[in-house]
This record gives C-alpha cells, sequence and structure tokens, in this order.
C-alpha cells in the first residue's frame, strides 16, 4: 500500500493508526529515500503501542528494541547488503517473535 503525507505530523498520525491496527508478530516494511519519513511512521506506531521511550533512526545500531503494549521492534537496513547479514544479526527470531517489527529499507533483505 502507498500512501502521501504532507507534513511530519501527516506522517506521524497515519503511523499512529497503523500501530492502533498492529497485532504480535505484524511487520511493517518501509521503503523510501533518506529523509522520506520512514521514521517518523515508527514513531507514529511506537505511540500507538505505548512505547515510552523517544524512537529515533537505528542506523547505526541496525536493531532497537523498545518495551510497550507489545514488543517494539526497529529496523533500519540502511548498512545491510543482503538478507545473509540479517541472519547474521539473529533478527528473524525477533521479526517472527511476539512483537512488532517496523523495517526500514526493507529491500535489502527482499529476496
Amino acid at each position: 500500500m502507498q500512501y502521501i503525507t504532507y507534513s511530519s505530523q501527516e506522517t506521524l498520525d497515519l503511523g499512529y493508526k497503523i500501530g492502533k491496527k498492529l497485532n504480535k508478530s505484524d511487520i511493517i516494511a518501509l521503503n523510501g529515500d533518506l529523509g522520506a519519513g520512514k521514521t517518523v511512521i515508527a514513531k507514529g506506531i511506537a505511540l500507538a503501542l505505548n512505547v515510552k521511550e523517544d524512537v529515533t533512526s537505528p542506523t547505526y545500531n541496525i536493531i532497537c528494541e523498545y518495551n510497550g503494549d507489545l514488543p517494539f521492534y526497529h529496523f533500519d537496513l540502511y548498512r545491510i547488503s543482503n538478507y545473509e547479514e540479517f541472519e547474521l544479526l539473529g533478527a528473524e527470531e525477533l521479526v517472527y517473535g511476539n512483537g512488532v517489527s517496523v523495517i526500514e529499507w526493507w529491500e535489502r533483505i527482499e529476496d
């Protein structure tokens, strides 16, 4: 699905609406250029899940885990080249676990 928003607040609100519909083991895959609003969507989803911590881009950590109504896993795969690197992180266990996963730059592991 593709949505167009015209401000950070609209993007945050869209993320919140999406987050309110999510259940354990749901995966949200985001793509778009740098600065497109992927992390803002993730922040909105986190708000909907009652995550109290500030969600920031995990570019240097690749994976950030937050506590809320459900575990919230925020992935930024910008620095990942392929699925094998993703597997080496042990990330599959999180993605298919009991939380909600938001994956930025998902196309890097699309295959």
